[in-house]
């Protein structure tokens, strides 16, 4: 039996290999996300009243962040869903305050995903907290 390059004593003593312990890293802090769930993430962004910014694009970086997945499993579910009709590929690009190009590619949802029970669930959701929101600023 060959013995690895690389070993690591954890704290039991036990030596182990370094793939050993990616595979236990991977395991404990990214989450196996399904494509519902993150259909369902992207209609509560998309919904969310924003102050800020139209139109609502993801990048798959961001939302492997937002859902603690990595970026290739999401950026699979993204084209499944892409394939299914629910997310299209967006491109947002133009100068920001200091006069530097950007260019922004993303994913946002289409009409098809907005006529879903689960986004107008969201929407509600959005709505009412919105309006949550406004009332309690309003005792201010």
């Amino acid at each position: 039996m060959k013995k690895p390059i690389f070993q690591i004593t954890n704290s039991s003593e036990e030596t182990c290999e370094i793939s050993d312990i990616k595979y236990d890293i991977q395991k404990e802090y990214l989450n196996i996300v399904v494509k519902d769930e993150l259909f369902e993430v992207l209609c509560e962004e998309t919904a969310r009243i924003s102050f800020c910014y139209e139109p609502k694009i993801y990048s798959v970086p961001w939302l492997s962040k937002l859902l603690y997945a990595s970026q290739y499993h999401v950026r699979k579910l993204i084209k499944e869903l892409e394939a299914d009709g629910f997310v299209k590929k967006t491109f947002d690009g133009g100068v920001d305050e200091y006069g530097y190009p950007y260019c922004y590619h993303g994913y946002s949802i289409t009409e098809k995903a907005k006529e879903t029970d689960v986004y107008k669930e969201c929407q509600i959701q959005a709505l009412n907290d919105y309006n949550e929101f406004c009332k309690k600023h309003k005792e201010e």
